[in-house]
């Protein structure tokens, strides 16, 4: 995958929303409004790189968490590891 293709832009920043809401609002001593503007800041970014890919090209249990605001908040990184096999499978077909 390339560097600064819109699925690796897509990895980068579920990856940076799952680790600022594992560590970043700590770290960041943020207020939960501070913390809701920074998630909502990369939510409209990733939609946007959702829209551009198109919705049918990813997993739908991903999108499902975009829709429901689940991955606005999710710390685990799982969708990380949920994209990049999808990306992978597709890449190899």
């Amino acid at each position: 995958m390339w560097l600064f293709s819109k699925r690796a832009r897509l990895l980068r920043l579920v990856e940076s929303l799952a680790i600022y809401n594992d560590k970043g609002v700590a770290w960041g001593n943020h207020t939960s409004h501070q913390a809701d503007a920074v998630r909502a800041a990369k939510i409209a970014e990733l939609k946007s790189i959702v829209e551009k890919l198109g919705i049918e090209s990813l997993p739908s249990q991903f999108v499902e968490a975009v829709e429901s605001g689940a991955l606005a908040v999710d710390s685990t990184g799982r969708f990380i590891d949920l994209l990049e096999s999808h990306f992978r499978r597709s890449t190899a077909a």
